[in-house]
């Protein structure tokens, strides 16, 4: 037998229920009469019915300012005093913020937050927001999410403005014959590291020829050839700078994935000696300091030389270095039956060892070489005179042979 009582728009269904084989049980329901229709509350985080969020990131660049506003709906009314929306920012601060909702008939429930998220190595975010109600986290049913992008310019976030090479790099006596130098930049949130949301706007780069920023003797009677034939001087005869030339301004466009330019031919006759240098400067620029700010309307920037916003830039450099001497004196004499280690004095350079003067037949690389060992294999039991050609390694370059 169940009885039903009613004190407001609350009703209590209480009774007793005789199921098969069990003990007699008291059922007590309750439930809200809304729209004249009883709903039972298995609590408040259950009625949230309907959820909202939008979002309002003031640029795409860092620092980004995210306006995100949301609403929430029950299925009946509720204490309006007991519902607070949280925001968890997830910024890499463990940042949050608690506010209080406003209620709209006692069901709906908004409110909207700001926050700031500054430069730093995240491509995107993704805010929360939850709803609160009488100090329990609504996690499951109110939980919204919007993602956002917080890109930045080209030497951030994981970006890399370089050249390749970096230095290239000669011999003294030796002819420099178009050398070009090609961006081999990381661009900032490219695909391949922020998939989701990836930074694949309009990129801009351009090479200048000729700079100063690092100091130095220039290579003498340094030229550069543009792709129409076209040959500039760059020093003259005795190393001294021109006027540097500028390349233009070259737009790299959407999908702006990665680089794809190379700066002019560069080449001079031998004769700059060990330390002279010629430099180059690559300049780059993106949406978050874009040349051209507007770069639909047809219109160029006010300033056409530097663009809307300063570049980026990085340089790259020839550089002539020393030619390692000849190695002097390297005859070595050892009694028969005695251990063999053949070491020679250079300067500063790693020594390579040959059978032959024409350098063909490579043995070893090391100031210090054993030939009773791989891949000679001497007999130090047997008397006679043994012969091998010696070089002198620096960087790229190497002596004359000595036997």
């Amino acid at each position: 037998m169940c009885h039903l009582s009613k004190s407001g728009n609350i009703y209590k269904l209480t009774g007793k229920v005789q199921m098969p084989g069990r003990h007699t049980k008291l059922l007590t329901l309750l439930g809200i009469l809304t729209n004249g229709i009883p709903v039972v509350v298995f609590g408040q985080c259950a009625l949230i019915t309907d959820n909202f969020s939008g979002q309002s990131p003031s640029s795409v660049c860092a620092p980004v300012d995210l306006t995100m506003d949301v609403r929430y709906r029950f299925i009946v009314p509720v204490d309006p005093s007991k519902v607070e929306i949280l925001y968890v920012w997830n910024d890499g601060t463990g940042s949050t913020t608690t506010v209080p909702a406003i209620s709209q008939g006692d069901t709906i429930f908004y409110t909207t937050q700001i926050h700031t998220y500054p430069p730093a190595d995240n491509c995107s975010y993704t805010a929360e927001s939850y709803v609160i109600y009488d100090g329990t986290v609504c996690t499951s049913s109110s939980r919204q999410e919007q993602t956002f992008s917080a890109w930045a310019r080209d030497n951030e976030n994981g970006g890399v403005i370089i050249t390749e090479p970096v230095v290239a790099q000669f011999c003294e006596g030796e002819d420099i014959v178009d050398v070009t130098f090609d961006d081999n930049s990381t661009f900032n949130c490219n695909i391949n590291v922020e998939p989701d949301k990836p930074n694949r706007l309009t990129r801009w780069v351009q090479f200048i020829y000729g700079t100063t920023s690092i100091g130095g003797d220039r290579i003498p009677d340094i030229t550069i050839r543009d792709p129409y034939g076209n040959v500039y001087n760059m020093t003259d005869a005795a190393g001294n700078n021109l006027p540097t030339i500028s390349g233009p301004i070259i737009e790299v466009p959407i999908p702006a994935d990665g680089p794809n330019q190379t700066s002019w031919a560069i080449s001079a006759p031998a004769g700059g000696v060990a330390g002279d240098i010629f430099e180059i400067t690559m300049r780059n620029w993106n949406v978050c300091n874009p040349y051209d700010k507007n770069p639909f309307d047809a219109i160029p920037p006010s300033d056409t030389v530097d663009g809307d916003y300063p570049p980026i830039t990085t340089t790259a450099l020839i550089e002539i270095i020393t030619t390692p001497p000849r190695i002097t004196n390297p005859s070595l004499e050892f009694c028969v039956g005695s251990n063999i280690n053949l070491t020679l004095s250079t300067s500063g350079g790693t020594v390579n060892w040959f059978r032959d003067s024409l350098m063909t037949d490579y043995i070893y690389t090391g100031n210090s070489f054993d030939p009773t060992g791989d891949p000679t294999y001497l007999d130090n039991n047997v008397s006679g005179k043994y012969s091998y050609w010696v070089t002198e390694n620096i960087g790229a370059c190497e002596s004359a042979p000595s036997k």
